[in-house]
C-alpha cells in the first residue's frame, strides 16, 4: 500500500512501543545525514523514549561482522563479530520503549546473514525501513562513493557495467543493492512485508525524511536536525579526476587498501567535501543513454515494489522520474584541477596523522608488516609521503589530459 502523491504531508502513525526499527538504506538514499542526527540527538532521544543504537553513528564493524564482509579499513579482513554481539548486548538490555539501528551495510546483506539479523534482532519485535532515491540519480554518486575506495573503472566502463555487457562483478554488486524490489523481497522473506516500510525520499525536501522518521518512532518534530560538518556530497569531476590520479599512485607504490582507505577516504576525500565547490566547478554527469537505461530499470523496480504489497511512504512514481543529462555527449568534458582543489587534497593527506607511528620510528617494521607496505616506503615521514604523492598524481592528471587531446 501506498500514500500516494496526494497525501505526502501525511505522517505516518508511531510504531508499537517495544519495536526495533531496522533502516537498511541502501546508499546514497540519506543514509549518512540521517545517521548523523540520531547520533547528534542520542541523548534527547534517549529522554524521549527512544535508544539509537551503537557507539558512533555508524556501527560498520558490527554490521560487516555479521554479514560477513570484509572491511576496506582493516586490510579486507572481516571484523569479528564480537562487534556485532556488543550492539546486540545494547539493544536487548535498552529499557527504552524503542530502539533504532541504521546502516547501509545491510542492504549488502546475503540471505543467510538477513536470516540471522532478523533471528538476533528478534522478529516479533522487528520492523524493516527502506530508503529509496531515483536509480537515474544514484549511478553516478555510487561510482565516484566506489573510485574513492579504490575501484579502478572509469565511469564510463562503471556505466557499461551496470546497463550493458561490463563488468559482471560491479553489475552485481550495484544490483543487489539498488535493485529496490528485490532488497525489499529479500528482507520480507524473513521478516514479513507486513514488517516493513518503503520511504521515497523527496527531492525537494531534505527535511522530510527526518520528520517521516521521528513519526514512525515517536520523537517530537524537530529532534532529529541535519548535523554541522557532516556532508556525503558528491566530489566534484575535477576532486574525483584528482582523487583517481593519487590512487593511481597508491597501487603504484605497492601500499595497501587499509593505507588507502585511511589516507584517501577517510582523510583525503573527507578534506575535500568540507569545501564548498564553485558554481562553476564542473560536476560529475550521466549521460542521457544510461540515464534513460536507469529510467527503464526504475519502472520494472516501481512496479515489483507496488506489486510486493510493502506499506510505502511517499510518491513511488517519483522514482521513474528521469532528469535530463548537462552533457552535449556521451564523454566527460576536459578537466583542469582548480589550485583549491590541489590544496584541499593536499591538506587531507597531511592530516592523516595517524599514519605518522606507522610510517616512522619504532612501529616502522611491524607496520609495514601488518599493512602490507614496503618497508623502504614505511620508512618515509607522511608529511614527505604526501607531497610525494600529490605531487605524482598531478603529474598523472596532466598526462591523461594531453593523452585525451
Amino acid at each position: 500500500m501506498t500514500d500516494g502523491a496526494g497525501s505526502l504531508a501525511a505522517l505516518p502513525a508511531a510504531l508499537p512501543e517495544g519495536t526495533r526499527l531496522l533502516h537498511i538504506g541502501p546508499p546514497k538514499t540519506g543514509t549518512t545525514s540521517l545517521q548523523a542526527a540520531f547520533w547528534a540527538a542520542k541523548e534527547e532521544a534517549i529522554r524521549q523514549g527512544v535508544r539509537y543504537a551503537g557507539k558512533s553513528r555508524h556501527s560498520s564493524k558490527a554490521v560487516l561482522a555479521v554479514t560477513g564482509r570484509r572491511s576496506f579499513a582493516e586490510d579486507r579482513a572481516i571484523p569479528p563479530i564480537s562487534h556485532w554481539d556488543a550492539v546486540l548486548r545494547e539493544i536487548r538490555g535498552a529499557t527504552e520503549p524503542r530502539v533504532v539501528l541504521s546502516s547501509e551495510g545491510f542492504s549488502y546483506a546475503k540471505p543467510a546473514a538477513i536470516e540471522r539479523v532478523v533471528r538476533d534482532l528478534e522478529r516479533d519485535r522487528l520492523q524493516v525501513v527502506v530508503t529509496l532515491r531515483p536509480i537515474a540519480r544514484l549511478v553516478a554518486s555510487e561510482w565516484q562513493e566506489h573510485a574513492q575506495s579504490g575501484m579502478r573503472l572509469s565511469l564510463e566502463a562503471y556505466l557499461d557495467a551496470l546497463f550493458r555487457d561490463g563488468d559482471p562483478v560491479q553489475h552485481r554488486l550495484f544490483w543487489h543493492r539498488q535493485r529496490h524490489d528485490q532488497l525489499i523481497e529479500r528482507w520480507a522473506e524473513q521478516v514479513g512485508i507486513d514488517r516493513m516500510s518503503a520511504i521515497v525520499v523527496d527531492e525537494t525536501d531534505h527535511g522530510r525524511l527526518y520528520r517521516v522518521f521521528e513519526a514512525l518512532i515517536g520523537l517530537r518534530a524537530g529532534t532529529l536536525v541535519p548535523e554541522a560538518g557532516i556532508s556525503n556530497r558528491s566530489l566534484t569531476l575535477p576532486e574525483i579526476v584528482a582523487v583517481r590520479a593519487l590512487a593511481d599512485r597508491f597501487e603504484a607504490e605497492g601500499y595497501s587498501m587499509a593505507a588507502f582507505h585511511r589516507v584517501v577516504r577517510m582523510k583525503v576525500a573527507a578534506s575535500m567535501k568540507g569545501r564548498v565547490p564553485g558554481p562553476d566547478e564542473l560536476r560529475i554527469d550521466t549521460p542521457q543513454w544510461a540515464l534513460d537505461a536507469a529510467g527503464d530499470v526504475a519502472r520494472e523496480v516501481v512496479a515489483g515494489i507496488r506489486a510486493s504489497g510493502v506499506r510505502v511512504i511517499g510518491d513511488l512514481d517519483s522514482l521513474t522520474v528521469v532528469p535530463t543529462s548537462r552533457l552535449a555527449g556521451d564523454a566527460l568534458p576536459d578537466v583542469t584541477i582548480p589550485p583549491e582543489v590541489a590544496a584541499s587534497m593536499a591538506m587531507g593527506a597531511l592530516h592523516a596523522g595517524h599514519l605518522e607511528a606507522e610510517l616512522t620510528g619504532a612501529g616502522t617494521r611491524a607496520s609495514a608488516a601488518s599493512t602490507g607496505e614496503p618497508p623502504e616506503v614505511a620508512r618515509i615521514p607522511s608529511r614527505r609521503l604526501a607531497g610525494i604523492l600529490l605531487a605524482r598524481g598531478r603529474r598523472a592528471v596532466a598526462r591523461r589530459l594531453r593523452l585525451r587531446r
